[in-house]
């Protein structure tokens, strides 16, 4: 395992970890999760366990273990087939992981964040006038 790839596991780690995704099965959910990091590209691996938080966000409880890892592998597959597309622009993945994205948002999700207008897009460092 060459040292880019080290890292990028430690990224899908620190998810897991500091979400506590891998629920009351942590061996079968590693299990699982190392064969999604073999089946698909690792940093969209990370994009989809960011999206699928959000997307259970309001679950009570949220899901966790090899039930999140199935949402999260039918993610990749809606998005694999195109029946999908990733949602999150970077700085909602920092904000949520504290980790800078290393998977390129889609062009519409930037197309339509640059579409806001700057007062929207930035928070003003003065008060806006009245």
């Amino acid at each position: 395992m060459d040292l880019w790839e080290q890292m990028s596991r430690q990224r899908v780690q620190h998810i897991v970890d500091s979400y506590e995704l891998s629920g009351k099965e942590p061996l079968e959910f590693q299990r699982q999760l190392e064969t999604l990091l073999q089946t698909w590209d690792i940093a969209r691996v990370e994009l989809a366990l960011c999206e699928v938080l959000v997307q259970s966000w309001l679950r009570v409880p949220l899901p966790r273990g090899t039930a999140f890892l199935q949402l999260t592998a039918a993610l990749l597959q809606a998005w694999e087939t195109g029946l999908a597309e990733p949602s999150l622009t970077p700085i909602q993945f920092q904000r949520i992981t504290g980790l800078e994205s290393s998977f390129k948002a889609t062009e519409s999700a930037l197309e339509a964040e640059q579409e806001l207008p700057a007062m929207v897009r930035e928070r003003p460092s003065k008060p806006l006038p009245s």
